[in-house]
């Protein structure tokens, strides 16, 4: 029997190290999980994940055995095997998206104890579903804080707390993230002194 499978709103990409997993049980104990994709509605299955043992109850495989594959929907399929050879299957939609979004256009402005962050996203860009605000003091190298905040929440304007930083130089930068987890390219850096 199947248990359940963990991926996110069924868009997935084969870049991030992202996988899927699936759950199963019987009463006298699987021998085989054997995970398959076709292109959607079109029956031609391709092996992507095969484990055999004692007692098996999940496979995971990664999702970047996928690269070869364009982008597009896609039937997974599931068989496990018992130890009497009676399978089981079952059979779920991905959609697979390793296109990137655009880097946003972001402005910086200081204000008191706080940095205004303003952004503008391509309008083709319509799955992004966060975003990512890095900020480093602008003598580091190395971006070692960062902000991440849902798309639908005041989509074009956000917020960073400074305010015990008074005088200080920080440089910023940001990349959207869409719904399969694919990260844009980094926007411009800016540099502002928090007021």
């Amino acid at each position: 029997a199947y248990n359940g499978l963990g991926y996110s709103n069924g868009k997935v990409n084969s870049t991030d190290g992202s996988y899927i997993h699936v759950s199963v049980s019987d009463n006298v104990g699987v021998k085989e999980i054997k995970v398959e994709i076709s292109p959607k509605d079109a029956a031609v299955w391709t092996v992507v994940g095969t484990q055999t043992g004692t007692d098996l109850q999940w496979q995971s495989f990664l999702l970047s055995v996928l690269e070869s594959f364009d982008d597009g929907q896609y039937d997974v399929k599931v068989t496990a095997t018992d130890y009497y050879g009676n399978s089981t299957a079952t059979q779920f939609v991905i959609t697979l998206d390793n296109t990137l979004p655009a880097a946003p256009a972001m402005s910086v402005e200081p204000r008191p104890g706080k940095v205004k962050v303003s952004y503008t996203v391509s309008p083709d860009d319509t799955d992004i579903e966060r975003f990512r605000i890095y900020y480093r003091l602008a003598s580091e190298e190395i971006y070692n804080h960062y902000v991440d905040y849902a798309a639908e929440f005041n989509p074009s304007t956000y917020y960073i707390d400074l305010r015990n930083e008074t005088g200080k130089a920080y440089a910023f930068k940001m990349v959207a993230i869409d719904k399969a987890g694919n990260h844009s390219a980094d926007s411009n850096v800016f540099t502002a002194t928090v007021g």
